[in-house]
């Protein structure tokens, strides 16, 4: 569901060349392959592997005409055909022989595979030698991806409900719905995703049961602890609640911060420009620039350097040469800017960020403060 706000968006997985060291085992092999006996002896195997007929295998895909969201076994059962002479069946867990088979075997997860036959063919060896369990005569397949459903109760795991409280009152704080696409692509299977106001029925109730630190903040059912990744994921972004929620606890900026009720992460900036000077770079390129790393800039201001208050902030700051831009101390609220900002500024005493290396943008053309200078110098 929409919740009508325009709010800006954010963006929670080869080979190697040969070391020296094996090139040199693979020319000592093939200097013994070269040897006639060692040759022969090869070729005879090989011919008697060749002629040896592929093992039989029953393969019987366990599934459920209830569950379309789970996983499917299919392209495991056809892989594993084509290395063996196969019989293929399909059977609904729910019918007398399907629950006769979940006995027999203990299956607690399914859609699944029980595989019977000549199953210790060694030729087989690696087709079984991950996700899968041994029982008397059988192979199970126990490596599936959610969803699924256990075939004694029905139970469906691995559908996750998706949950983002937001603050109606702001309506630049971040929107978090790009994270559900990115969960997407994590392979969770997302059976819900609703936006919710923190002032409604349901969002006054999560923020009152979880007590998030900001807003907008996110809510995972249970069913995301399916996911050993997310779950791996989740211990640096939020928590697992007592009930099995997740709960996204990583502000995003802009947010409300619920315990000063302050925005935070709106910036302004100031754009110190010397207007007398035509050849100057335009000073408004920093927007675009922040912008880039995700900065949500709510005021512009544009000075004349030679103006009184643009004389007191090159003073204050120590200015040398303009165009530059001041920002406010709230772009600390964001980790990208942070992460390149020592490269091409300073951090004041008071907070704010101030732009000093000029010579990071490629051809801009400045002017000196001190001379006042109006047909700009390469900065």
């Amino acid at each position: 569901m929409s919740h009508g706000l325009s709010r800006p968006k954010r963006a929670l997985f080869e080979l190697l060349p040969l070391s020296l060291a094996a090139l040199v085992v693979l020319v000592a092999v093939f200097s013994v392959w070269q040897t006639a006996d060692v040759k022969a002896a090869f070729l005879q195997k090989t011919a008697l592997a060749t002629s040896a007929p592929l093992p039989a295998l029953r393969i019987v895909q366990l599934v459920s005409t209830l569950c379309s969201e789970c996983w499917s076994p299919n392209a495991l059962a056809t892989a594993l055909a084509g290395r063996s002479n196969s019989t293929v069946q399909t059977v609904a867990a729910q019918t007398p022989e399907g629950q006769e088979l979940v006995r027999k075997y203990g299956i607690a997860r399914a859609p699944t595979l029980i595989v019977t036959g000549q199953v210790d063919d060694s030729r087989l060896a690696a087709s079984f030698s991950q996700g899968w369990r041994t029982q008397a005569d059988a192979r199970i397949f126990v490596g599936q991806e959610p969803v699924y459903f256990n075939p004694l109760t029905y139970e469906v795991t691995g559908k996750v409900s998706w949950v983002q409280v937001v603050d109606p009152g702001c309506d630049q704080c971040a929107d978090l719905s790009a994270l559900a696409e990115s969960l997407k692509k994590a392979g969770v299977y997302l059976s819900a995703e609703t936006v919710v106001n923190s002032t409604s029925l349901q969002g006054a109730d999560l923020v009152r049961k979880y007590r998030p630190a900001s807003l907008p903040f996110l809510v995972l059912s249970k069913d995301a602890s399916a996911y050993p990744d997310i779950v791996e994921a989740w211990k640096g972004v939020g928590t697992v609640e007592p009930d099995g929620a997740f709960v996204w606890r990583q502000a995003v900026a802009p947010f409300r911060n619920t315990t000063t009720d302050r925005v935070v992460g709106l910036v302004s900036l100031v754009e110190l420009e010397n207007r007398s000077c035509t050849a100057c770079y335009d000073v408004s390129i920093h927007e675009r620039l922040l912008a880039n790393l995700g900065l949500v800039v709510s005021n512009v201001t544009r000075l004349d350097v030679a103006s009184v208050q643009g004389k007191a902030l090159a003073g204050q700051y120590n200015l040398t040469q303009v165009p530059t831009v001041l920002i406010s101390s709230d772009a600390a609220f964001y980790p990208s800017f942070m992460q390149v900002w020592p490269q091409v500024g300073t951090r004041e005493a008071d907070g704010r960020f101030v732009f000093r290396n000029l010579a990071a943008l490629p051809n801009a053309t400045v002017a000196n403060v001190s001379a006042g200078s109006a047909g700009g110098v390469p900065a």
